[in-house]
């Protein structure tokens, strides 16, 4: 019984630590992409 619940939490562990990984992807995805707008923009109005 109790190898059954640590393998149990660990798989829930894996999984988990799985999906921290993927949304820190996307969050660095979209800070990336953010800076790189604000960059656009400062870069424009400086030529305006």
């Amino acid at each position: 019984m109790q190898g059954e619940e640590s393998a149990r939490h660990r798989r829930a562990t894996e999984d988990f630590t799985e999906d921290v990984i993927a949304v820190d992807a996307d969050v660095e995805a979209l800070a990336s992409a953010s800076l790189s707008l604000c960059s656009s923009s400062v870069q424009a109005a400086a030529v305006t």
